[in-house]
């Protein structure tokens, strides 16, 4: 029974205290105490995973191919004749040459929305009941401004005359051209090769020593730097 008024007796002072604080709060600013966290440093530190070592490492010979080219049937030359070779063209000939009209056109307009300010943005102060509908406040509310839309004509290309360019008409004539005339050509087989692969020593085997150095790591601890604390922060509501 004691503990439960004394639980109570601290809720009611707790929400006495804030109505309180939330009274004292002048223009919507309000402030309560909070817990900031300990911090703490990384501090690194390094350590040997593995120490130095040597070791002996054998290669053995490595083997390649060479490519020798050796020739199986000479080349050999003869002539083929070839006759002329015709096609059909189609040119355009000009019936009637392009010419210049010319014609009026009306002038262009654009409706432009321009935004008028009706009423000019404003600020007041409202009554709201304070947090948990416990104490009163005053809270400055900003009012926006009001606008509106007017439509207005804008010329955006006035009547004018324009010219027109009237195309040329043509007609398709067809006619026979040569593209190539007869000829002799020479045609050349190459000659015919073979490439044999022979088995060659590229690298002969050896021994050699590595020394392989220490393997280090870095160790992260952390530690206390300071402790927590309470301050005051500004709050919302």
């Amino acid at each position: 029974m004691t503990r439960s008024m004394t639980a109570a007796a601290m809720v009611a002072l707790s929400a006495v205290t804030y109505s309180t604080e939330a009274a004292a709060c002048g223009h919507g600013e309000c402030y309560e105490k909070v817990r900031t966290p300990d911090v703490y440093r990384t501090v690194e530190r390094q350590v040997v995973v593995q120490p130095a070592h040597r070791q002996v490492v054998r290669t053995p010979a490595v083997y390649g191919y060479q490519a020798e080219r050796v020739e199986v049937r000479p080349a050999r030359v003869h002539h083929v004749s070839i006759p002329a070779a015709y096609r059909t063209v189609h040119e355009q000939v000009v019936v009637r040459p392009a010419s210049v009209a010319y014609s009026t056109s009306a002038p262009v307009y654009r409706t432009v929305y321009d935004r008028v300010v009706v009423a000019p943005a404003t600020t007041r102060w409202e009554h709201r009941r304070g947090f948990l509908g416990r104490g009163e406040r005053m809270c400055k509310v900003h009012v926006p401004a009001t606008t509106r839309l007017v439509a207005r004509q804008v010329m955006i290309h006035p009547g004018r005359r324009v010219s027109h360019v009237v195309p040329a008409e043509y007609a398709t004539v067809s006619k026979t051209v040569m593209v190539r005339p007869a000829l002799t050509q020479k045609i050349v087989t190459p000659a015919v090769h073979r490439t044999l692969m022979h088995r060659v020593v590229v690298r002969p085997a050896s021994r050699h020593v590595v020394a392989s150095p220490a393997v280090v790591a870095t160790r992260r601890d952390h530690v206390l730097v300071r402790h927590g604390s309470e301050s005051w922060q500004r709050t919302r509501y």
